[in-house]
């Protein structure tokens, strides 16, 4: 059902934004994942259309080494280089209005 609305938005040349909580049904929301994020939520729409790429946004400077200290601003992640640990040391929290932050992201 989602997956219509979509391709019924896109084919009139909108382009939609779905958030965690814009499921169409209780199915879907049991599809999406109870307590998600919308980077997730984000991933499983782009596997849906089988997308090549998928781009996530964010009102942040990036992932820091040190989140003190402005200079140690991460240029370059390799996703085989990413595990648990990395995302958890690099990402020790989130904003108070997201519910994934950087951390879901570098996951996703």
């Amino acid at each position: 059902m989602i997956q219509e609305s979509i391709r019924t938005c896109l084919d009139q040349g909108i382009l939609p934004i779905v958030n965690e909580n814009d499921p169409l049904s209780i199915e879907e929301i049991d599809a999406l994942g109870r307590g998600g994020d919308n980077d997730q939520n984000a991933l499983l729409i782009a596997q849906c259309f089988r997308a090549q790429d998928l781009a996530l946004i964010t009102n942040t400077n990036g992932v820091y080494g040190n989140p003190s200290d402005p200079l140690s601003r991460i240029t370059k992640i390799h996703s085989q280089d990413l595990s648990d640990d990395m995302i958890n040391e690099l990402c020790s929290g989130k904003s108070t209005t997201g519910t994934g932050g950087m951390a879901s992201k570098l996951r996703v």
